[in-house]
């Protein structure tokens, strides 16, 4: 299981947002779905951990995964691969990402780690 822990700056505010448990393949959806494609930055990475700023209406918030080494994997596999391929900016590239993702951009597979 992966503890997701988020709070909340607002100006002085700070708001503790709680934290809950879910599994692997799911931790991954909630990093790239409702962090990265709202502009998420990767603030830390370890193996067992990785820390996203977002920072939206004037609230920056502060999203941690937690977890195992081995369930850690594949959510920071596709945390540093959606911030790769967000760096594309040549056509070449963006027809690249196309090809690979069948027209998806949130496909992730595992194929992709071996190149």
């Amino acid at each position: 299981m992966i503890k997701i822990i988020q709070t909340r700056d607002r100006g002085s505010e700070h708001f503790d947002q709680g934290d809950y448990e879910i599994v692997s393949r799911l931790a991954v959806e909630k990093l790239l779905r409702f962090e990265m494609a709202y502009g998420g930055q990767i603030t830390e990475v370890t193996d067992t951990s990785l820390t996203v700023v977002t920072c939206i209406f004037a609230c920056k918030d502060t999203t941690k995964f937690v977890g195992p080494a081995e369930e850690m994997a594949p959510v920071i596999r596709a945390g540093l691969l959606y911030t790769e391929l967000a760096g594309y900016q040549r056509e070449k590239d963006i027809d690249a990402l196309i090809q690979r993702t069948s027209g998806l951009p949130l496909l992730v597979t595992d194929h992709w780690s071996s190149e």
